[in-house]
């Protein structure tokens, strides 16, 4: 689960790098004095360009987040098993404990062979 979600957020890192990218290719055909416009011609021009692999990208995305949600509904009974456990372990109070800790040293020694 942990290595997905790391894929996932590089897939996102990738997906900005080449938004970032078209901002500055060389080749751009597009100026404009409003800064914003300008990114916003280049995002859409990047799309456009890199169709494909925004594509690719966006399946892959969709690939990881169902990987992790189908790993992360075993993860979350685990983890209620164990907190049930944990806690009906952690119930019993300490007289209780020392109660039959007692009883049980006494059968104990009832038991030893008595001495002649």
């Amino acid at each position: 689960m942990a290595l997905d979600s790391w894929r996932l957020n590089r897939l996102k890192a990738v997906e900005e790098n080449a938004f970032a990218y078209g901002q500055v290719l060389p080749d751009k055909h597009f100026d404009h004095d409003i800064v914003e416009v300008e990114h916003a011609i280049g995002h859409a021009h990047t799309f456009m360009i890199q169709a494909k692999a925004m594509n690719i990208l966006s399946l892959c995305e969709s690939r990881m987040n169902r990987n992790i949600k189908t790993s992360l509904e075993p993860l979350m009974k685990l983890q209620a098993t164990r907190f049930h456990r944990r806690t009906k372990t952690e119930t019993v109070p300490a007289i209780e404990i020392q109660t039959q800790t007692a009883a049980a040293g006494a059968t104990a020694i009832e038991k030893l062979p008595k001495a002649a």
